[in-house]
């Protein structure tokens, strides 16, 4: 099957990978009570949710994102949260807080770097652990002397992604690559800076089909099935990807996190998702979750984005991430899918020194351990242990939380006992246009630290 240009607005690569290159209807209740704070006698609770959630709606109409759920909490609970658009701009389906969204790299956080705190505070995963250690396959590797802390500070030498597309797919030409730095008459598509890709290709039948038959292994989309012959490919090609003169450096990696979800598989003996959807249900969670099509109505699912290349279908209940999506929807840098309550809570017991309702689920060092600042002191580059840090405006040093390609976002800050939660496909209906940036992330955190400045300390 070729592909035409028409198709190739979109790559068909991972979200990472474009990330690396690339530079209302009401939720849950909760009292509205329109009393002054004395700290901010400017300021009352009802006019600091009005601006806030003028806002939301005003980027919907901008069409930064077609709708979303929000959650404002602090370590006693939600505070404030909304709902506003819809899953896209025909405005079809209004976004209730029961729906779910593709949480793309907060998976980085919510599952994989949540599973190894578990681990970690058992003694059963140590920061110092060898990759060629724990999971012997890579004993005689490249990358058998990566650490778990190199892993999840990115700085282990990775490079960012292992661009699927130039697996499941071929050029139509044999001598020709399906990508290149620069344009020239056979790749005419620009997709990324400094990545172009050819305008016609074709699937690779030894890894992919457009139809399943008794040899694929599972659905990437309605459109596409994947050969087991793929999985060593990609691990193979992730291998070959390591750059060792970059170890020491930070370079932001979904690899690293290809590479965690085998240590915690490797420690607790247990697949990730089975292990982490543990300790959802133990905090009685459960609209969070990998494979959200096997515990969820794809009604309740919004759609991600209109994938012109891979998938040629619209992405809803399937992972986005590419990569994710080949390994079967389960991985540690994506594949998770939430409402914003269900992140609302992860992000309430990290405020609460890793206790939900009287269980310990993290232990508190641990906890101040991974989202403590981990690189070097004075240095550009401020990250946590899977968290990311930010030090500059509207953010304090002692904040942390990390964001998601498709227009997921949470943050917390200790100090302020304030989290936010925000969760939109803002990639709709096309990644190229993507326009949900760190600026628009950061007014929310300004609204909502204002916001919680109203409530005062009695919340």
């Amino acid at each position: 099957m070729n592909l035409p240009l028409k198709y190739l607005l979109c790559l068909g690569m991972t979200a990472c990978a474009y990330m690396t290159y690339a530079a209302s209807t009401p939720g849950h209740k909760h009292a509205a009570a329109e009393t002054v704070d004395p700290a901010d006698p400017g300021m009352s609770r009802g006019s600091a949710e009005r601006r806030l959630k003028e806002f939301l709606q005003k980027g919907v109409r901008e069409h930064r994102f077609p709708g979303g759920q929000l959650v404002v909490g602090t370590k006693k609970g939600p505070i404030y949260s909304t709902c506003v658009g819809a899953f896209d701009y025909d405005g079809n389906h209004k976004v209730v807080d029961t729906d779910l969204y593709d949480l793309a790299s907060l998976t980085k956080v919510m599952s994989t770097t949540l599973a190894l705190m578990r681990l970690y505070g058992e003694g059963q995963v140590r920061l110092t652990d060898k990759l060629g250690t724990v999971v012997p396959q890579y004993k005689d590797t490249p990358v058998a002397e990566l650490t778990v802390r190199e892993l999840l500070r990115h700085t282990s030498g990775m490079f960012p992604v292992v661009y699927v597309c130039e697996l499941t797919g071929k050029s139509l030409t044999d001598s020709v690559s399906i990508l290149r730095s620069a344009p020239d008459s056979l790749h005419p598509v620009k997709v990324a800076p400094r990545i172009y890709m050819v305008d016609t290709f074709t699937y690779n039948r030894h890894y992919v089909s457009d139809h399943p038959d008794s040899a694929t292994l599972f659905a990437v989309s309605p459109r596409l099935w994947v050969y087991p012959s793929l999985i060593p490919a990609i691990d193979s090609a992730v291998v070959a990807s390591f750059i060792p003169e970059q170890r020491g450096h930070f370079r932001y990696s979904c690899l690293n996190f290809y590479f965690l979800q085998k240590i915690v598989e490797a420690s607790c003996g247990k697949p990730l998702d089975e292990y982490v959807e543990r300790i959802y249900r133990d905090m009685g969670l459960t609209r969070i979750g990998y494979r959200p099509l096997e515990w969820s109505s794809i009604d309740h699912i919004a759609p991600t984005e209109y994938d012109m290349t891979m998938r040629r279908d619209t992405i809803r209940g399937y992972v986005h991430d590419e990569f994710c999506a080949t390994l079967g929807g389960v991985c540690g840098n994506a594949g998770l899918f939430a409402d914003a309550a269900d992140v609302a809570a992860l992000c309430q017991m990290f405020l609460s020194d890793g206790t939900w309702k009287g269980q310990r689920i993290i232990k508190p060092e641990v906890l101040h351990l991974f989202t403590s600042e981990q690189m070097a002191p004075g240095g550009r580059i401020t990250r946590g242990l899977g968290f990311d840090k930010l030090k500059k405006h509207p953010y304090a040093p002692t904040s942390y939380g990390h964001t998601g390609f498709t227009g997921t976002y949470f943050w917390c800050d200790p100090v302020l006992d304030l989290y936010v939660v925000f969760l939109t496909n803002g990639v709709y209906p096309a990644r190229l246009r993507k326009t949900l940036g760190s600026e628009y992330r950061g007014n929310v955190w300004t609204l909502a630290k204002e916001l919680r400045k109203a409530y005062g300390t009695g919340r």
